[in-house]
Order: C-alpha cells, then structure tokens, then sequence
C-alpha cells in the first residue's frame, strides 16, 4: 500500500510486534517542504494507519534503523547533517508506544558518522553497528557503540579499520555471550570483501 503526503517521504525500516501491528520508520517532507525529518508510522494487524509522526532537526535527517522497546516503544537510529563541521552525525531518539519522544542523543566524532543496524542486548542496553569516516584520513572505520536505553548515553564505543575502508551492517547473535559484527572492507589494493569481528 502506499502512504506519505504530498512531498517526498520513504521507509528504511519496519519492526513488526507480537499482535502483528507494525511500525515503519523513514523519513518525510511533508511535515515541513523545507528539511527531511524522522518519521514513524503505526499500523495495526489490518494496516490501518494508527498515527503518524516526524521528529529531528533542521537539517536532513532520516532514519536507517530501528528497534524495539521492552515496553513496544522504539528506538530510532539514523543520520542528520545538523552539525557545526558540516558531517553527517549519528541521531538516535527513543520514543514510547504512542510516538512521544522520550530521549534524543547525537553521537558526534571526527568525519561523517553513520550507523546501519541496532539491536537490543539484555537488560536497557542497545548495540550500533556502523562506519566513522575520518577525511583527514580518507578512510573509513568499522564502527560499534553501546548506548544505555534509559537515556541514550553512549556507554563505550570502538572505532576498527581492517583497511582502507570498513564498515558494519549487520549483527549475529551466536549465544548469550557473543556476537558477530558482520559487514564488508576495501583494502589498499582497491579490492575487498566480507568482514566480521567476534564480539563478547
């Protein structure tokens, strides 16, 4: 089915819960023709639009992932360009099952930031997969941070380069004690492939 306004709006990402309603978060124009915010939107088991809502900046923001809550609410990870150096950031924004914004947190390091996949760890805690891109450098890094759910305070982060160029885009959850980063890399000879990092 289709669904958006008048301007340009997109889906990224879809979380489905247990009574088969479902969110898709994107992002949308058509709250405001002049920036592209965050945007979620609620549909029920029979895909009757629920609400529909959009959050972020004044810059160009949308979101490339999402995960849920221990209370069906969702966190939502994406990227904005509402920074002082000019680089895109990590924006993550929690909000609760009625789409009210609970926490905002924008992770900034040196370059562009960008993360591609959450997923929930035990207790409040949540794990970003993505890629830092250092232009002094010219590389880009494989990126990993846990953040606290509660408040979305970064708790550690690590920064890894294989090559040239790395990245993460996935996880694998193996048991309870590791998990598998899984994503790709460029090496200095121009080619590369697949890369994964076991995590504990």
């Amino acid at each position: 089915r289709d669904f958006g306004g008048a301007e340009a709006d997109g889906g990224n990402a879809i979380e489905i819960l247990q009574d088969d309603s479902y969110f898709i978060g994107g992002y949308s124009q058509s709250s405001d023709s002049t920036s592209y915010n965050f945007a979620v939107w609620y549909f029920n088991a029979d895909d009757e639009l629920q609400w529909y809502k959009t959050y972020g900046t004044n810059g160009f923001d949308q979101i490339l992932a999402i995960e849920k809550t221990n209370d069906n609410g969702l966190v939502l990870l994406g990227e904005t360009n509402s920074t002082i150096d000019g680089f895109a950031d990590i924006l993550l924004i929690r909000i609760d099952n009625n789409g009210d914004e609970l926490w905002r947190n924008q992770i900034e390091n040196l370059g562009v930031n960008k993360g591609y996949v959450i997923r929930h760890l035990s207790g409040d805690d949540f794990l970003i997969g993505g890629e830092v891109h250092d232009d002094v450098l010219d590389r880009k890094s494989s990126l990993l941070i846990k953040i606290n759910g509660l408040n979305g305070a970064v708790i550690n982060q690590l920064q890894v380069n294989t090559g040239v160029s790395s990245q993460i885009n996935d996880f694998y959850f193996t048991d309870p004690n590791y998990i598998f980063a899984i994503g790709e890399y460029v090496n200095n000879q121009g080619t590369g492939g697949a890369v994964w990092y076991k995590i504990e």
